[in-house]
């Protein structure tokens, strides 16, 4: 059981919710956790997020480098992980200001996380 974090702008927000029982959906949601939260943001656990901002605009990190961050993250971070299978991929678009990177998380090969920074 983990507690409901989703917040009023989430698509899939339900106002009545205040846990999530569901094994995908706890696993989702803490993949979520590490995908959005920078280093060092966490206190007592200076290492925990993907920092995906930071490494992905330092203009040096390949799509490998970035799917392994993220990969280690969850293994590491996410109990779930070794009961659940999951991939992460990354790929590089061109956008109409500047370049998008894509990232995605299949879970289960039924759900996918995905998302874009630009």
């Amino acid at each position: 059981m983990e507690i409901y974090n989703r917040t009023s702008g989430d698509p899939n927000f339900n106002p009545g919710q205040i846990e999530v029982h569901d094994e995908i959906m706890e696993f989702i949601q803490e993949i979520e956790m590490i995908m959005f939260t920078r280093r060092r943001e966490v206190i007592g656990h200076k290492m925990f997020g993907a920092n995906l901002e930071d490494v992905i605009y330092s203009l040096n990190a390949t799509n490998g480098e970035i799917e392994s961050l993220i990969q280690k993250q969850i293994i590491h971070y996410v109990p779930l992980a070794s009961r659940i299978p999951f991939t992460v991929t990354c790929r590089f678009m061109k956008g109409q200001v500047r370049d998008l990177a894509v990232v995605d998380v299949i879970i289960d090969n039924t759900y996918t996380l995905g998302v874009v920074l630009n």
